[in-house]
């Protein structure tokens, strides 16, 4: 309230914060006053806004770490923000976020969130924004490797002509 200049109702929506995250300690909740100050968070307004912000991201990356099988694992902060990323800008459902996580894993045999991303970030600039448009995409990229697969019947034509050498030895 002195030092920050920050109102008694903003301190107290601090407190109950912490207390939510458990983190109730008195130099914590005075680390976070200070850091939400020094961000332009000083109105009823403001921390309200920022708290539902943290609560957002914070369920975000508790279903992320539960759709991938991490446990017992902080994760980083580019990890955090891939997450807010696929989640708040690109709007992908975790049905949408489960399938690249197992494409990922089928085609590397481990967890990137690197790989996830570039995945989504594909999706998202083509508009791939549901299971079935992901089925339709791979079915489409299936059909042109089938055909990429294939043989020139000019160039089989031309084998004819070729004589392969002899392979045999001679002995003596």
């Amino acid at each position: 309230f002195d030092y920050a200049g920050i109102s008694a109702d903003v301190i107290v929506m601090i407190i109950e914060y912490c207390i939510s995250i458990d983190k109730a300690n008195i130099r914590f909740i005075e680390k976070t006053a200070y850091s939400w100050a020094d961000m332009g968070i000083d109105n009823h307004q403001k921390v309200e806004a920022h708290i539902t912000t943290l609560i957002t991201n914070k369920n975000n990356e508790s279903l992320i770490k539960t759709t991938f099988g991490i446990w017992n694992q902080n994760l980083t902060t580019r990890q955090r923000e891939f997450i807010n990323v696929w989640l708040e800008d690109y709007k992908f459902s975790i049905e949408m976020i489960k399938i690249a996580y197992e494409m990922c894993v089928d085609n590397t045999g481990k967890l990137s969130f690197p790989y996830i991303n570039r995945i989504l970030t594909t999706w998202n600039e083509k508009n791939i924004k549901t299971p079935a448009d992901v089925e339709q995409t791979e079915a489409t990229r299936k059909q042109n490797e089938k055909i990429k697969e294939g043989f020139d019947a000019n160039e089989f034509d031309g084998i004819e002509g070729y004589s392969v050498p002899s392979l045999k030895t001679k002995t003596k």
